[in-house]
């Protein structure tokens, strides 16, 4: 996690004092945060992670992807990478643009919905 936070907040062009205003932590916080010398709290945690825009599985080295996991944007990039296919056709049928509509947010939700209770057992 130290290095996590120290390579972000260099990412950002960022101070330690401009990081520790933004938490609402002091600069020497931030210092020990890097340094490995003290752990911030979960909300101090939720903060950076916020601020970087990132998970905080990443922050605490859970996991190499700094994306955060959103459900909704993943439900609509399927939705629109299938909608988006040159040859879609459903039973050798056209269909008109508000029913492609409709199928396409049928699609998204049961992205988001599978999605969730996948997160619910795990």
């Amino acid at each position: 996690m130290p290095n996590r936070i120290k390579e972000l907040r260099k990412s950002r062009n960022m101070n330690q004092t401009q990081l520790g205003k933004l938490v609402g932590v002091s600069t020497s916080a931030i210092g020990m945060y890097e340094q490995g010398r003290r752990d911030p709290d979960t909300s101090t945690l939720l903060n950076i992670a916020r601020i970087f825009d990132v998970s905080m599985d990443y922050l605490v080295g859970a996991c190499d992807l700094p994306e955060r996991f959103d459900i909704d944007s993943i439900s609509k990039s399927v939705a629109k990478n299938l909608m988006d296919q040159p040859a879609l056709m459903f039973n050798a049928e056209c269909y008109t643009d508000e029913e492609l509509s409709e199928l396409s947010l049928l699609i998204e939700n049961s992205v988001r919905d599978a999605l969730s209770e996948k997160l619910l057992k795990d």
